[in-house]
């Protein structure tokens, strides 16, 4: 039998109200996991897991996170004894995504390599979002930021755990550039 895999689509990060509401900073590129009724699984700071079922959810635009109440939070002290707990999701509920779309857990880890040689980069470390997905590679001298579009990234090969920067000029100069000179 496998472990099951465990993503985080949100942290609760404080109360909101005298009623139980929950203020959680979303992870989710599906925020209606945060605002539709329905069950939902936490993960608490040690691991373990709680079955709870969400009432409602709205987003509160100038704080950039979602108030949620949940089913038997009745007060803010039984919210509060929630921060630093996790909405989580298995990894067999993650949403199907359509042909070139990816979960940001996919690409983290995979090799990255130059298209143009075939030298290898470094893996993907992280993904930043700057009005555009930003992957960042690890390369032996820095970490480099390649925008993630199909252009500078024309191949992504999850099932060989591999994807291709094309070396546009400029990208990479930093990476092949002569210290001595």
């Amino acid at each position: 039998m496998t472990e099951e895999t465990w993503w985080l689509i949100g942290t609760v990060v404080g109360s909101h109200g005298l009623k139980g509401e929950l203020k959680v900073l979303p992870e989710t590129d599906f925020p209606e996991r945060l605002t539709e009724v329905g069950p939902r699984r936490l993960q608490g700071p040690d691991g373990q897991h709680r079955a709870v079922h969400l009432l409602s959810g709205r987003y509160h635009a100038s704080k950039k996170q979602y108030l949620v109440q949940l089913k038997g939070v009745d007060d803010s002290d039984a919210a509060e004894a929630l921060r630093g707990w996790q909405f989580v999701v298995s990894s067999e509920e993650r949403p199907v995504l359509a042909p070139d779309e990816f979960h940001v857990m996919d690409l983290i880890g995979l090799m990255a390599y130059r298209q143009d040689t075939g030298a290898v980069l470094g893996p993907v470390v992280d993904m930043n979002t700057f009005g555009n997905d930003i992957l960042v590679i690890q390369t032996p001298k820095q970490k480099l930021m390649v925008p993630f579009v199909k252009a500078l990234v024309p191949v992504v090969d999850l099932e060989n755990k591999r994807l291709e920067i094309n070396p546009i000029p400029g990208l990479l100069d930093e990476l092949t550039a002569d210290p001595a000179s």
